[in-house]
């Protein structure tokens, strides 16, 4: 939680950077008038999207950026504000960010894509703890607009989001697939140690109206695991985890295929892509619906698990 004393804006001038923007483009969402968010690719690799525009598809009035930043120093929303989202406000209210020019010639503040679904992470969560059934304003109808579009990226889609928009897809290494194969992957695999939070089932055998046993549970969750999670990686992914981790003869796998993430990012992407699910199916009334979101959140359809001769035993 933010202390007052962190809360108090800086004096020092906001520093330049030699950091340049190489891809623009325009986000539109559903086609709605004003739902549009300038994306930015910068020479460095990092995804980016416009506080204005983040501003305005949440609903914000008055303010235009500086809105985004007010809502967040509210004090009832700082214990569900991510760290690298506590960490990138309170640079922004040092004034020790760095500034960055648009090919407009326009100076903003940059916001990372990933940071913009950590407040959407925030403000849904913080609704469905009745955080705002007790404060003033719009933050109701700012968590209804920001539980919509939270279907069109997540942490794992973001940054694909970004590069369609701004042309950038076109333009990657061409070697980048390895690179984010090494980013993820590791050869060896780690000691076993649980990284699904018990939510993450609890949720999914609510949703599908299934009779929660705790740790037995039933192979064709694997199946559901692996579409939900793993599949949703990066590309080829899950391939090489599978190589690294084949079904044995017997019809389930040694390790678990967490075990083979990398732990600096890999295991690190996963902790926090499981709290994107876990966040979807709380939200969510009926598998169906949850489906529906997750389809429109990572751009594939969901037809579930196919039987494939195998247990599916990856998951836990």
């Amino acid at each position: 939680m933010f202390k007052t004393n962190i809360l108090k804006k800086g004096s020092d001038k906001v520093k330049s950077n030699t950091e340049k923007i190489i891809h623009y483009g325009c986000w539109e969402i559903d086609g709605k008038e004003k739902s549009e968010v300038d994306c930015f690719v910068t020479d460095t690799g990092r995804r980016l999207v416009s506080l204005r525009g983040a501003s305005r598809i949440m609903g914000l009035v008055g303010g235009g950026s500086k809105a985004v930043v007010r809502n967040l120093t509210a004090n009832y929303m700082q214990q569900y504000l991510s760290e690298p989202l506590k960490n990138w406000l309170q640079s922004v209210l040092d004034k020790t960010i760095t500034k960055l020019k648009t090919p407009k010639g326009k100076e903003i503040v940059p916001f990372d894509g990933e940071l913009f679904v950590d407040v959407c992470s925030a403000y849904i969560n913080a609704q469905k703890d009745g955080v705002f059934k007790r404060v003033n304003g719009n933050q109701n109808e700012i968590a209804n607009n920001l539980s919509h579009i939270v279907s069109a990226f997540a942490k794992t889609g973001i940054v694909a989001l970004i590069d369609e928009v701004t042309g950038y897809q076109g333009a990657r290494e061409k070697d980048e697939l390895q690179k984010i194969l090494a980013k993820y992957i590791r050869e060896e695999y780690l000691p076993w140690t649980s990284r699904f939070p018990e939510e993450f089932y609890t949720e999914m055998f609510r949703l599908k109206r299934w009779e929660y046993k705790g740790k037995k549970k039933p192979p064709l969750v694997g199946k559901i695991t692996n579409k939900l999670v793993y599949e949703a990686l990066p590309d080829n992914v899950l391939k090489r985890l599978q190589e690294l981790n084949p079904v044995l003869s017997k019809g389930y796998r040694k390790y678990r295929h967490h075990q083979f993430l990398t732990e600096d990012f890999g295991v690190i992407h996963l902790d926090k892509h499981l709290v994107k699910l876990v966040t979807l199916m709380q939200i969510s009334d009926s598998w169906e619906e949850f489906e529906s979101r997750f389809t429109r959140l990572f751009y594939k359809e969901i037809n579930g698990p196919k039987d494939d001769g195998n247990t599916g035993e990856i998951a836990c």
